[in-house]
């Protein structure tokens, strides 16, 4: 099974991030509204023993709830080639979480990711060239929303044809 770690957006502030991909211009596929979150941790395949394993480790992990604001656009890899499209997501909470999460896992031997964390929401993905620089300075200091993480989600992701879909296996809350 493939799995990542991730934080879910409420509902409400799902569906007003993914409006924002209306503006969005050229050739891209947008994610739907119920799969936007901020991926703390992307583990990859897994078999069952190893999942056993992931879980309890996640499960030992004590992180208060915190703030996170969903503000501002951006790309990876970079605006002018922009292959993914996200919206940023600010919080302190976040890089600590994403640390022990991080930590949790590496002490099962899954390697710590090399590349920065940079909180975000994938809104979706070009498919060809997209020029979001308006996008960018209109929304630069622009914040969709705030809301409490109060909970981690390991999450099944299955690749189809059509996209990947999402399910989620296990919730662990986040509390002292």
């Amino acid at each position: 099974m493939r799995l990542f770690v991730a934080i879910y957006l409420p509902d409400e502030l799902q569906r007003k991030v993914w409006k924002v991909g209306d503006l969005v211009e050229g050739p891209w596929k947008r994610d739907p509204a119920e799969k936007l979150h901020i991926t703390l941790k992307f583990i990859g395949e897994v078999d069952e023993k190893r999942f056993r394993e992931i879980d309890r480790a996640l499960s030992t992990i004590k992180h208060p709830p915190f703030g996170v604001e969903v503000a501002g656009i951006g790309a990876f890899p970079s605006l002018q080639r922009p292959r993914v499209i996200w919206v940023g997501a600010k919080g302190e909470g976040l890089y600590s979480l994403q640390k022990e999460v991080e930590e949790a896992l590496f002490s099962l031997g899954i390697p710590r990711e090399v590349r920065e964390f940079v909180p975000h929401v994938t809104l979706g993905r070009a498919k060809g060239k997209v020029d979001i620089s308006s996008l960018v300075e209109r929304f630069s200091e622009v914040s969709f929303g705030t809301f409490t993480a109060r909970e981690l989600a390991l999450v099944r992701s299955y690749l189809k044809p059509g996209g990947s879909e999402y399910e989620i296996i296990r919730r662990y809350p986040l509390e002292d």
